[in-house]
């Protein structure tokens, strides 16, 4: 198990390779790779990110919050980690609009109307109002993934009212929405998959499943010695879970099944939050480390580059007339296109290094910032009080095992 006062630095590691899976998922390339199970439904490691803020932003703010943290410090402090990266993004987008438009005539192909479908005007608004994903739109628009930035934002703020005005009650809301969310998702969408429509519904049931994992890695901290499990059992049992993970993402399919994502992933949340097995061991190498700190930036950067990745490639083979695309996928040949899932990987990450540095990182750093200039005077002179939030334990309780444990989260 890890030390206390260190980040979940195995559930970084599986952010940021689930990031990169989401980014091949993307890639339309004419390859080997391409059918391979595994990255056919790799969209559902999008749920593994719900699963895992609920879990990362509960160990922070749930204590925070219940004792007299600011709703409206806690909100700034979202939005200055989601938004800075998603308006940089969106601006990047409206300039390669703008850029295809420009140099239609060497890109080839048919370039259609300008600003629509999509890549609306109205889709500029809804995507700057942050509110793109909440059923004002019947399609993906503008940077795609953003989609589910958006609805995590709001569940954001359905988990601080929760806990600020159901306090007592919150498990009955938290078991209400385990046991409709997927009700309602198989009932009006028949699968897992929702996203400009009911994408908030299942942003929701991912973030409180992973609300409830938090507090089964509090209540095994506190009743279980895992120094009496041997190294071996605790190894096997995380290699079970990574084979369960995978099994059930190749052959879930895009059907009802693809509905229990968001408890196979739940339950990898909690096994890797202990950081005890071998596979945690090697998760903990630094190229791992790396791709979950950049995770936030690969998942909101891999669409942009990879559209200008083909762009380029479409002006390289209107200049050299050498076929580089295989039925509108990239790769006249199957080795092209397999080559181009490294290539494609390798710019994602570089760029994602840039955005981090320049753009994700700083903006969380003025944002809290601001935030504390703002709220911290206020907040510092709140006595808590034990509000008897958690069934079983009071909110000092919760509080107390929180200080150990929460800087060893990294919300996302």
């Amino acid at each position: 198990m890890a030390l206390a006062g260190s980040r979940f630095e195995v559930l970084d590691a599986w952010r940021g390779l689930s990031a990169c899976l989401v980014a091949l998922f993307h890639l339309q390339a004419y390859s080997h790779l391409y059918e391979i199970s595994l990255l056919r439904h790799s969209y559902l490691f999008v749920d593994f990110f719900f699963v895992l803020s609920g879990f990362v932003i509960t160990a922070n703010y749930r204590a925070k919050l219940l004792s007299g943290f600011s709703f409206w410090h806690f909100m700034l402090l979202r939005f200055g980690r989601l938004y800075p990266l998603h308006f940089a993004t969106l601006v990047a987008f409206i300039g390669l609009e703008l850029a295809r438009y420009r140099f239609q005539g060497l890109l080839g192909g048919e370039i259609g109307n300008k600003f629509a479908g999509p890549n609306s005007v109205f889709a500029i608004i809804t995507n700057v109002l942050f509110i793109q994903s909440l059923g004002v739109h019947n399609m993906l628009t503008w940077n795609m993934p953003s989609w589910s930035v958006s609805t995590e934002f709001y569940t954001y703020v359905i988990f601080a009212l929760v806990l600020l005005f159901l306090r007592g009650w919150i498990y009955f809301f938290v078991a209400f929405v385990v046991v409709t969310a997927p009700i309602f998702l198989l009932v009006f969408v028949g699968h897992i998959d929702a996203q400009y429509d009911f994408g908030i519904i299942r942003c929701v049931l991912g973030f409180f499943i992973g609300f409830v994992c938090y507090d089964l890695y509090l209540l095994i901290s506190q009743r279980l010695d895992l120094r009496n499990l041997t190294y071996a059992t605790i190894s096997l049992v995380e290699t079970l879970c990574v084979s369960l993970v995978v099994v059930f993402v190749c052959f879930c399919g895009d059907g009802p099944p693809s509905l229990a994502a968001p408890g196979v992933f739940g339950l990898a949340v909690l096994i890797f939050s202990f950081e005890a097995g071998f596979v945690s061991k090697v998760l903990k190498v630094r190229p791992f480390i790396f791709l979950g700190t950049l995770s936030y930036s690969i998942y909101m950067v891999h669409m942009l580059v990879q559209i200008g990745m083909r762009y380029a490639l479409q002006l390289a083979e209107s200049r050299s007339g050498i076929v580089l695309f295989h039925d509108g996928r990239i790769g006249a040949e199957m080795w092209q296109g397999d080559i181009s899932y490294g290539v494609t990987l390798g710019l994602v990450v570089g760029v994602s290094y840039l955005t981090y540095s320049l753009i994700e990182e700083p903006g969380r750093r003025q944002s809290r910032k601001m935030a504390d200039r703002i709220f911290g005077a206020m907040e510092s002179s709140i006595v808590p009080q034990s509000d008897g939030s958690i069934p079983g334990r009071s909110c000092q309780d919760d509080r107390d095992k929180s200080k150990q444990v929460a800087t060893r989260a990294t919300p996302l």
